[in-house]
Parts: structure tokens; C-alpha cells; sequence
């Protein structure tokens, strides 16, 4: 349970100049109830960054995974890599800011949204459920092997992973949530030769038959693409959950006791593209359809809007 937002732009801009001023606020103070850590992760051309990697050799450089999965992420439907798409992902760099504690007074998490430009960026904000403790290893995004993933909801028990996640994976999977192994999920079709679009579809087609009920939505953020899972349409309002904070009604976000998993999107005219949970004042941006899966292509800003129905029964053709 928790709050994503991600954008896409032609060039550096902050979260505050793509929300506004006042957005960008309100954004922050959901982690009154998304109190239990944040996370960001952007693309940046050059400087320092962070990752989360057990190889030592790959410290340093997001985009050069041992498995090349970045790489496979350039890659369209028919597997042929794109030369100068793959350049200027290799020029790219994924980098990755977090913290278990709440973003609410976090100056760290003002600075990330009001003072880092960057030409893409996901932004999550952690409500833990089921009891999952505030950690490191538990905080969103999920950064390795040049992705970046975050997830919005809730898959139970986590024992239905365990055939999802090639062996060689495992290893990469620091903590307790659910949310981790989903990311885990992706990458195993990846692995396997899948596009980043088919591999996204293909899991989320699987996950689905496992946890019908469950909330999939997720942002997952590459050097060449990103995507935006909207996978609820049978999730009910969390009510208890959100309850059990002890968060006031009036104190919480907009839209969270009517339209918790909601996601919308605005698309601007020079091709800047925003995804947001529900909890901001934007009731003019478009609603995502259910059951969908949005890709945007870096290079281009072109926005692909697919049907998860309609995705899955091409792939089954």
C-alpha cells in the first residue's frame, strides 16, 4: 500500500515543476499515512550514483548488470536491439535515493522533489502491510541490474513466487516483501529473452491468475523506458488497513476511501508524460485504463497504452 508517481521529459525537470508548487506539497504530505520509508530513482547522464548490487565489479554503474537485463530492455517485440537507443541507455544512469523513515518533514525527499532535475524519475512512498518491518532491504524502489521497480499493493503469501523467480535470481532478493519478488518476476522473463514490455505483461498476466484480488500497479523505470502497470480492477478500498494507522479520515489523502488504487496520467505538449496514484489534486488528468500496462519510450516520449486482455491474447497467438 502506497503512493507512485513517476514522469518522463524531454529534458531535467523537477517534480515540483511537473506538479506545481502546491502538488508537489501535497505529494509529500501523504507520507503522514505513507509513513514507513521513500524511495526515488532517476535517470541521470553522468556524476555519482547508487545501486543495489551484490557484484562489486558493477559497483558504480547501475546500467551494467550481470545479466544484461538493461540491455534486453531496448529491445522491442521482435528481440532486435535498437544501436542508438542502447547508446544513450548505456549513457544514462539509473540512480537510486532512499529511506525507511517517513518522507513528511524528510529534507532529503523536499530536495529530491524540489531541486533534483532529471529527465525521468519514480517517486514511492511506503505504507508496509502485513506486518512487514521498516527496512533498507524493504524500501522502495527495487534497483538492480540497470531497473528501477515499484510496486502499489499487496501479494499474498509470497510462497506463489517461488516458480516465478529463476534460481540464479534468488541470490538477489534482499528482503521480506512481496514487492521485491514481483520485480524478480519481470526480470526472470528478461532473463528468459522477453522485451521489457512482454516480460512486464507476461507477469503481471501471471500474477493475476495467483492473486486475483491483488493491486499489481507498479512503476518500473529503465534507461530506455517508462512503464506503468494499472492491474486493480478487482481490488477493493484497503478500509481496515488504512483504519489500523490511526490516521484521521479527514487527514488523509484525497480520494483514498473512494479511489485508493486509481492511477491517472497527463501528457503534455512537448511529450513530458506523469503517472500518479490518487491522492493529488488532478482531476483533469486522464484515469489510466484497468487492466492496462503505459510504456513510454525514452528516446521518443512516445506513450503505448496496451490492454493487459488484449497483450496477453497476442502473446498467446
Amino acid at each position: 500500500m502506497c503512493r507512485l508517481l513517476a514522469y518522463a521529459a524531454p529534458r531535467p525537470v523537477t517534480v515540483q515543476q511537473v506538479l506545481g508548487r502546491d502538488q508537489s506539497a501535497v505529494f509529500q504530505d501523504m507520507a503522514r499515512l505513507h509513513r514507513d520509508g521513500w524511495g526515488t530513482s532517476w535517470l541521470d547522464a553522468g556524476g555519482v550514483h547508487e545501486h543495489r548490487d551484490a557484484h562489486p565489479h558493477d559497483a558504480g554503474d547501475a546500467s551494467a548488470g550481470r545479466s544484461d537485463l538493461a540491455g534486453r530492455a531496448s529491445t522491442g517485440s521482435s528481440g532486435r536491439a535498437d544501436t542508438a537507443r542502447t547508446d544513450g541507455a548505456r549513457a544514462a544512469r539509473l540512480r537510486r535515493r532512499a529511506s525507511d523513515r517517513s518522507g513528511l518533514d524528510d529534507a532529503d525527499l523536499t530536495t529530491a522533489l524540489a531541486d533534483d532535475p532529471a529527465t525521468a524519475r519514480l517517486v514511492h512512498l511506503r505504507l508496509a502491510t502485513d506486518g512487514m518491518i521498516c527496512s533498507p532491504q524493504n524500501t522502495h524502489p527495487f534497483v538492480i541490474d540497470g531497473l528501477s521497480f515499484a510496486h502499489n499493493g499487496s501479494l499474498t503469501p509470497v510462497e506463489r513466487f517461488e516458480d516465478l523467480v529463476a534460481p540464479e535470481l534468488r541470490g538477489d532478493i534482499e528482503g521480506e516483501t512481496d514487492s521485491e519478488r514481483y520485480f524478480a518476476a519481470i526480470r526472470t522473463r528478461m532473463l528468459a529473452g522477453d522485451g521489457l514490455r512482454e516480460a512486464v505483461v507476461g507477469t503481471v498476466a501471471e500474477l493475476r491468475s495467483r492473486f486475483p484480488r491483488a493491486s499489481l500497479n507498479a512503476i518500473l523505470l529503465t534507461p530506455t523506458h517508462l512503464v506503468a502497470v494499472h492491474a486493480s480492477e478487482r481490488s477493493g478500498i484497503p478500509r481496515a488497513e488504512l483504519a489500523a494507522t490511526g490516521v484521521p479520515e479527514e487527514q488523509m489523502p484525497f480520494e483514498s476511501l473512494s479511489a485508493y488504487y486509481l492511477m491517472r496520467y497527463r501528457r503534455d505538449d512537448d511529450g513530458t508524460t506523469v503517472f500518479a496514484s490518487s491522492g493529488l489534486d488532478v482531476a483533469e488528468w486522464t484515469p489510466l485504463p484497468d487492466e492496462s500496462v503505459a510504456v513510454v519510450d525514452l528516446a521518443t516520449l512516445e506513450l503505448d497504452v496496451v490492454p493487459l486482455t488484449a497483450s496477453v491474447g497476442a502473446e498467446a497467438k
